[in-house]
């Protein structure tokens, strides 16, 4: 277990540093949709990654990830992460999903087709970070 917490340590650190070398949206890599999400939240940042900052994300899950975004809310005076993940096919998105199986529960993670996105928060946002999640399903059926 402590090796899969390290791992989800280093991912996550990897995907706040690869944040805070973007600035802006990236125009070389195309941008993963962001979903709606509850009307309360309000977006703090939100940075599409380019291609040669997705390399190391890619190595990380061990499968080709085509575009990463990384948006963080305020939601409620709470911190919320939303990091939506596109795979290059399926077969990709089935070993991202078994990778963030191994760092974190089911529900913190959604896969809509080649889409993933997965939530991240504190434990004082647990309340919302389920917010989110249930609207995600709730637009998706």
């Amino acid at each position: 277990m402590t090796n899969f917490r390290t791992l989800a340590t280093l991912l996550l650190a990897l995907v706040s540093a690869l944040a805070c070398s973007q600035t802006e949206a990236s125009a070389d890599a195309l941008a993963p949709p962001t979903p709606a999400m509850p009307s309360h939240w309000r977006v703090i940042s939100d940075i599409n990654f380019a291609a040669a900052d997705i390399r190391p994300v890619s190595a990380n899950l061990g499968a080709k990830v085509s575009a990463l975004r990384n948006t963080t809310y305020d939601a409620g005076g709470r911190t919320v992460k939303l990091n939506t993940i596109v795979a290059a096919n399926s077969g990709d998105a089935d070993s991202i999903m078994r990778a963030l199986g191994k760092m974190k529960t089911e529900q913190w993670f959604l896969r809509r087709g080649l889409l993933i996105y997965e939530f991240v928060g504190s434990n004082d946002a647990i309340p919302e970070l389920h917010k989110g999640r249930d609207l995600l399903i709730a637009h998706s059926r």
